[in-house]
């Protein structure tokens, strides 16, 4: 039998061969945080996270929002609210940083400043997304967060005396907000409820 012909079975082989080759998923670089988060984590737990360019932000089971470098060296230790941190938001410049929970508040801090606000919503609070240019001035300081009871909210400037207003976005049928993705494109992005996505 001539070397040159092959069984249609080898060539079978020969094909997975080279696709598993092919499929073989890239291997994950990383690097353990080390330093201030192994004392953190040994007396708190971690609830979530925000990554910028410039640092990390841990969100902890106490409330506390831990400002890190790359490494895992804390710049900075923002005490921001009293039960579980649900979710945080970091805006495009990395000097603002938003975090709600379910006592109620929405708490925003600058994160070179001492500049801070806070926003009792008197009911849980599980998302909350700043405006991506919240740091470019009065126009832009807004954020909209949503809970358990399904309702989105937009908290803007534009009340009496350069007070706050608060604008329903969306209230339905959907369940609860656990989610909010806002875009300098469109504005509000994505948000996700316990029945499905809404843009």
């Amino acid at each position: 039998m001539d070397p040159s012909l092959k069984d249609a079975d080898d060539l079978d082989e020969e094909e997975d061969d080279s696709s598993d080759e092919e499929d073989e998923e890239p291997k994950l670089k990383y690097q353990r945080l080390s330093s201030n988060v192994v004392e953190i984590l040994k007396r708190d737990s971690a609830s979530c996270m925000g990554i910028h360019d410039k640092f990390l932000a841990m969100g902890t089971h106490f409330g506390v929002v831990h400002v890190l470098d790359f490494i895992g060296v804390e710049i900075r230790r923002l005490p921001t609210n009293t039960t579980t941190i649900k979710a945080l938001s970091i805006d495009d410049s990395g000097e603002w940083i938003a975090s709600c929970s379910d006592d109620g508040k929405v708490c925003i801090h600058g994160i070179e400043s001492n500049d801070s606000f806070q926003y009792d919503y008197g009911r849980p609070v599980m998302a909350v997304a700043l405006d991506p240019q919240f740091g470019r001035g009065k126009k832009h300081q807004q954020f909209a967060s949503g809970g358990r009871e399904g309702v989105l909210f937009l908290n803007h400037s534009g009340g009496w005396f350069g007070g706050r207003t608060e604008t329903k976005l969306h209230q339905g049928g959907e369940g609860p907000v656990y989610a909010i993705e806002w875009r300098p494109v469109h504005r509000l992005g994505q948000r996700p409820w316990s029945q499905g996505v809404r843009y």
